[in-house]
């Protein structure tokens, strides 16, 4: 064994003993809070079974942090370990503050049940299903090795106009249509964090009409526009120049470019980033080490900007910056105030709500059907007095399976464990663009999004990339510009 892999595994560990002895301590320091409310009773339990868990999972630690390769497994972990004890802490520290209020003894324990339940199971899935039926080691010591041959080109040479085609219909449909214009926003624009702007600005144009058709449109071709088009870019760069420093650079601008317009979900520049930054890893392997820090670096400096403009944004009536961080936790990392009044919901016809949560998915359903009715997420939001809050995963799924809702749940994170493997394997650019998408959807899933919404990233973004790879044929994979996997 080298002392490099001696390291990695020493630096391993001592992450593992943190993560429980933190989320002990947090166990313990809830426990003897006197001022907390009464129906938190149980509220140790989250943070203390989460310790056990990571305690007897260390198996999954194993190159946890080759982010490259092993992101499903990292993401996965790093949420829940974010959900079961850092929100909690914040939780405590904020003085139990959260923005959904309809809070009792019978909702907060059966939403700690379910919580703790749910965490057992997907780390089953985890520690076994990963180890057994994949193997996600594969390409951990991947070097890749430069080679130089003849290929034939496929008879598919559609890519580069439809490619071409996508970005001169968004900045036409862009130039064009103020609806559209007014939706995006940048980054340092203080109207940024304004969720409600997204949703005036869709009800400006009824469902059916030219304004309303182009405005979705845009939508569905500029969001996996604005990711394959960098790669594209960078792969012919690649291909003509080879591995430079200056196509470092251009990757880095056009990662800065993305800032500049943002829709209401803004956590997608952050992934849409991510992946053009994974795929800079891949193919330019002269520079990674760089790369890695850089993205670290930059990532922090990104998260920590847009924490605190959100920050600035719910400050409003909180008292204390922990009451601002308390609140943001629990928004954004559903956690146990959002999942117990996933249980006031009162539904009266579950069908009819089932059904419209998948019509939801559907890209085009207002245009193509025009059907209105109750999802479960307008039951949550309306239930509990608030509005364009993220219904939790595992509540959807328990509306619908009762206990047996922790099965979506670990659906959902075998097909992010399987992404993996096919996004390891992937010798497509497009593909490979594709499978990242849908990596970082099905690990983030399980904690931040619920599964309507990953069915509707999957069918108006990720299956239009997927069947755009099928036009690529064998011109744009990864061995034409020298990259090997050994």
């Amino acid at each position: 064994m080298t002392i490099m892999n001696k390291e990695k595994i020493k630096f391993e560990k001592v992450i593992w003993m943190l993560i429980t002895v933190f989320s002990i301590i947090i166990s313990m320091v809830v426990t003897l809070d006197k001022n907390k409310p009464s129906y938190y009773t149980w509220l140790p339990l989250l943070p203390l079974s989460f310790a056990i868990i990571n305690f007897f999972s260390y198996g999954i630690y194993n190159n946890i942090f080759d982010f490259s390769h092993n992101l499903a497994k990292l993401i996965i972990h790093l949420l829940y370990f974010i959900r079961e004890s850092v929100a909690i802490y914040f939780l405590y520290k904020g003085g139990y503050t959260a923005t959904l209020y309809k809070l009792s003894e019978k909702n907060i324990n059966a939403g700690i049940s379910l919580m703790i339940f749910e965490t057992c199971c997907v780390y089953i899935v985890l520690n076994y299903y990963g180890k057994i039926h994949l193997k996600l080691g594969k390409l951990h010591f991947f070097k890749p090795s430069i080679r130089k041959g003849v290929y034939k080109k496929s008879k598919y040479k559609y890519v580069g106009f439809i490619m071409m085609f996508c970005v001169l219909f968004c900045i036409l449909a862009y130039t064009m249509s103020p609806l559209i214009r007014n939706s995006y926003t940048a980054l340092w624009d203080s109207s940024l964090l304004s969720t409600d702007s997204y949703f005036l600005a869709k009800m400006e144009a009824q469902a059916g009409s030219k304004d309303r058709i182009l405005f979705t449109l845009f939508n569905v071709l500029f969001d996996f526009t604005r990711i394959l088009f960098p790669c594209f870019v960078l792969y012919i760069l690649r291909k003509k120049i080879g591995d430079k420093f200056i196509c470092i650079i251009i990757g880095t601008i056009l990662c800065i470019v993305q800032f500049a317009m943002i829709l209401n979900e803004n956590i997608y520049i952050l992934i849409t980033c991510m992946i053009i930054g994974i795929y800079m890893l891949k193919i330019f392997p002269q520079y990674r080490s760089f790369m890695k820090r850089m993205l670290i670096i930059v990532g922090t400096i990104i998260v920590v900007y847009y924490f605190i403009s959100v920050a600035f944004t719910v400050s409003i009536g909180k008292g204390n910056i922990y009451e601002i961080l308390s609140d943001m936790f629990q928004i954004y990392f559903p956690g146990i105030t959002n999942i117990a009044c996933g249980f006031n919901i009162v539904d009266h016809n579950v069908l009819n709500t089932l059904f419209f949560d998948i019509y939801e998915a559907i890209p085009f359903h207002s245009t193509l059907f025009g059907l209105s009715g109750d999802r479960l997420s307008d039951l949550y939001n309306a239930c509990n007095g608030v509005k364009y809050t993220i219904c939790p995963g595992i509540i959807q799924s328990y509306h619908y399976l009762g206990v047996f809702a922790p099965a979506v749940t670990c659906g959902i994170v075998i097909i992010a464990l399987k992404t993996q493997k096919k996004l390891n394997e992937s010798k497509d650019m497009f593909a490979y663009a594709a499978y990242a998408l849908l990596l970082i959807y099905t690990s983030m899933t399980p904690v931040c999004y619920y599964p309507t919404v990953l069915l509707s990233r999957f069918l108006s973004t990720i299956l239009p990339m997927l069947i755009i790879s099928k036009f690529a044929g064998n011109n744009y994979t990864f061995d034409r510009i020298g990259i090997m996997e050994d």
